[in-house]
């Protein structure tokens, strides 16, 4: 019970080298009167999660927030009620935000998953329908790579980007050079069953990891050398932001269905990041299809990051369809 619905905040878009966006946004503080039911469920190991319950009936839809510094479940208060007509609406708030406990571990995205997952097992929740903003697109790819049959579907709220689903074309450094370094930690701890999958670690690093990253180096090198004294340097981020890049994974196959929608150009441009324009949206999305051929996709020009607030009536209309399509 903390603030009420709202419409619009300040977005300052992470632009990071291949279109990586992730919102921060400014809380506004108020009385909560949205309707819905809050509960706390813990998750393994100790770890107790904000739940919010709108009721409605048919199929369960469960919303996941950004990873902004003030995103939880409360984001949805406004649109929630109005999806009650499509079926159970639920709201989850992850580690680490909002009344949700602290993160003693990684914000690894896999492990986000399963706090999600340990979620809707507790709710006794079969097929549900995700519905994800922004970072929440890593915790919708991670469930849909490695559970989908967990799934009815999966909606991407201006979340399909690359910490989603990787473009396995044309890279990107940030989620390689996460994943290399994984790897070599790995390589360096262990722990391994057999000789045989260390020495498979070591031609994976070898012949495709570190292949990779050259690359992509050699890409940026191009491209600052072309930029010369306008290259910007790259700034560290908040702490948070900063945990959540480090735990992301390059997510290349989602066998469950998948819509993605695009705010696509964005509204908002920031002095220090380019803004998100429908070329860079027209290339994300085909890194979607190369991973889940049969994504729907829809583009909203000149909406919000918040897509869901400045095109409500598009977005609902856009998951009703979905929802209709696929099968419980």
């Amino acid at each position: 019970m903390r603030r009420a619905p709202y419409r619009a905040r300040n977005v300052l878009p992470l632009v990071l080298s291949a279109g990586l966006l992730t919102g921060l946004g400014d809380p506004l503080v108020g009385q909560d009167t949205s309707s819905h039911r809050v509960r706390f469920i813990v998750v393994p190991p100790h770890r107790r999660l904000e739940v919010l319950d709108w009721g409605g009936t048919g199929p369960a839809l469960v919303l996941l927030a950004g990873g902004g510094v003030s995103d939880d479940a409360h984001d949805f208060d406004a649109f929630a009620p109005r999806l009650t007509s499509l079926g159970h609406v639920y709201g989850i708030t992850r580690r680490g935000f909002g009344a949700s406990g602290p993160p003693d571990t990684a914000y690894d995205a896999n492990v986000l998953g399963d706090d999600v997952l340990a979620v809707l097992d507790s709710l006794k929740l079969t097929k549900p329908v995700l519905i994800g903003h922004s970072l929440a697109g890593e915790e919708l790819s991670s469930i849909g790579s490695r559970r989908p049959s967990r799934v009815a579907g999966l909606v991407y709220l201006d979340a399909a980007m690359p910490y989603a689903f990787y473009d396995t074309t044309a890279g990107n450094l940030q989620l390689e050079l996460v994943d290399l370094q994984r790897q070599i930690e790995r390589l360096q701890t262990g722990p391994f069953a057999t000789y045989k999958e260390y020495s498979e670690l070591s031609r994976q690093l070898a012949d495709i990891d570190l292949p990779r990253v050259q690359r992509s180096l050699r890409g940026l090198a191009r491209m600052v050398d072309s930029a010369g004294p306008r290259a910007m340097l790259p700034q560290k981020p908040p702490y948070v932001l900063g945990q959540l890049i480090a735990g992301h994974h390059m997510f290349t196959h989602v066998d469950a269905p998948v819509l993605a929608i695009y705010a696509a150009p964005h509204r908002e441009a920031s002095s220090n990041a380019r803004a998100f324009d429908s070329t860079t949206a027209v290339r994300l999305a085909a890194s979607v299809q190369r991973a889940a051929p049969s994504a729907q996709i829809v583009f909203l020009p000149n909406a919000s990051h918040a897509v869901w607030q400045t095109n409500e009536d598009d977005v609902l209309n856009a998951i009703r369809a979905f929802v209709r399509s696929v099968k419980p």
